[in-house]
Formats: C-alpha cells, structure tokens, sequence
C-alpha cells in the first residue's frame, strides 16, 4: 500500500509569518539539544537546475501561497505515522543504514516541525520527498517504513528534494545538525536513497499536481 492510501482528511489551523521563509541567521535560532551541536553555520549556496526540473516556477510560486507549513505537518506526519506503525520494526541483522539503533525521543510531527523551520526548504521539497517515499515503498516491496526508520527516512528526502529544486539551500552538515544525525550517516543515506530511486529524481508536473492538490484538500486516491 503506497503512502498516498494512508492520508485522510485533516482539520488544521494554517498560520503564516512575514519572516517564515527567511534563512537562519544564527546558532541561537536552533532550540533544544542540537543548538550545542551548532558552533557555526556553513554559507548557503547557489546552484542551477535545468528547465525540465518539476515543479514549474509557476507551480512553485503558487503552492507557496496555498500549502502552508502545519498542513505539510499534519498530513504528512499522519500518513508516515501510520504507515510506520503498521509495520513491523526488523531484526538487528535485517536493519537498514536508514534505522536508528534505537526508538527517536522526539516526536515525527515535531521532528518535521524541526526540519520544515531550519531548512527553510520551499514547500515544493516537502510534496517532493513525499513523493520521493512513496515511490520507495511502491517500487521495492522489500522495503518498510517503519519506527525506527522513519525520521532518518524523512529527513533524507527532504534533503534530495531540496538540492534537486531549490536554488539556495543548506548543506549536508548544516543537515545533519537539523537531524540531530552524524554528518557521515547522512551522505550514506542520501547515497542510499538516490540509489533506491534508480537516481531518477524528477517528478512529472502532473504527478506533483496531484499530490499538492491532494495535500491540500486531505482527500487521496491510490497512484
């Protein structure tokens, strides 16, 4: 069962800030434990992307205004949420790079909150990386979303997706401090997962419209 069969209808409170889309200017703006894990931030850099690249600018633009960030948080969230909890966590010797060697202490929606704030990633990487997942599950029925898979698993996708579509982005171990992961870990898994996609990283505009719309409205139907 893909990702997109677990998403139901949600009823959330949508807020906004002037400054929400701003870059993080600072250690002092990453709370809890990882902010002594940040002594300085590395500069955000350019980078260049073909035409074909999905979505659109103009698609782009346009879920900017419409999918605000508690609406990526509680769907999402509630899809991997369920889909994790379905499934069973493996045995020591069939765990993946992608496991943790033990259960996350923080929450999946707060840990989204997390990356969703100091990634400053657009809205666009989140309907991506979901996409992303749910490409994963449905094209290597050997592999499970689970507990102690799910955070790291999310956390990568929103990464592949933000180099693949944004022009200003954060690295890797700007990343792996958002994660709360080893910086080593991190390229592992991001090598891993492109690996998983067959490396084919760009999303049709139509498929990407169908998951931002669905998004938004809470209602799915399966791919």
């Amino acid at each position: 069962m893909c990702i997109r069969d677990r998403f139901h209808a949600v009823k959330v409170f949508e807020t906004h800030s002037s400054d929400s889309r701003g870059r993080v200017g600072s250690c002092k703006e990453v709370p809890g434990s990882f902010a002594s894990t940040i002594q300085s931030l590395n500069e955000c850099h350019e980078q260049n992307h073909p035409c074909e690249v999905s979505p659109c600018p103009s698609l782009k633009e346009q879920e900017e205004e419409e999918l605000g960030d508690e609406r990526i948080v509680e769907v999402i969230g509630s899809a991997l949420e369920d889909l994790a909890d379905a499934n069973d966590v493996p045995s020591p010797e069939e765990r993946t790079v992608f496991h943790c060697k033990s259960a996350p202490s923080v929450g999946l929606r707060d840990y989204l909150r997390r990356i969703i704030r100091f990634s400053k990633s657009s809205r666009a990487c989140f309907v991506t990386a979901l996409i992303y997942l749910d490409t994963l599950v449905s094209t290597h029925k050997d592999f499970a979303i689970d507990a102690m898979n799910v955070h790291r698993l999310l956390l990568t996708s929103v990464l592949v997706a933000t180099k693949f579509l944004d022009d200003v982005l954060y690295n890797n171990s700007y990343f792996s401090k958002i994660g709360g992961i080893k910086l080593e870990e991190l390229n592992e898994m991001e090598r891993n997962f492109i690996s998983m996609l067959d490396y084919k990283l760009s999303v049709p505009v139509e498929i990407y419209r169908r998951y931002h719309d669905e998004m938004i409205h809470g209602v799915f139907t399966s791919l």
